[in-house]
């Protein structure tokens, strides 16, 4: 059996804001036959910064995944990045 995989689209809706604070991985015409992750991070409207922090969270893991690879990630992988996000958050409001 033979299987095609279309490029990923993705969309997003401004809502009531004024700005798009959601952020997703890999950017648009950048995810190839070989991306294997691919993430979308809400900002969270309404709340302050909210664009920065879903861009920072969807780069963090991005760069977690990429220095850390596994072929197999499990709940520990998966939780190891989102502390490094977690710390990323605590880094950036002091």
């Amino acid at each position: 059996m033979q299987i095609t995989i279309q490029p990923p689209l993705a969309f997003s809706e401004l809502g009531q804001r004024q700005n798009n604070e959601d952020s997703i991985f890999p950017l648009l015409g950048t995810a190839n036959q070989n991306t294997n992750l691919f993430l979308v991070c809400d900002g969270v409207g309404g709340m302050e910064k909210g664009e920065i922090a879903s861009n920072s969270a969807c780069e963090t893991i991005a760069n977690y995944v990429a220095q850390n690879p596994t072929p197999n990630p499990d709940t520990d992988y998966i939780d190891a990045a989102v502390a490094a996000v977690q710390q990323i958050f605590a880094d950036y409001e002091q």
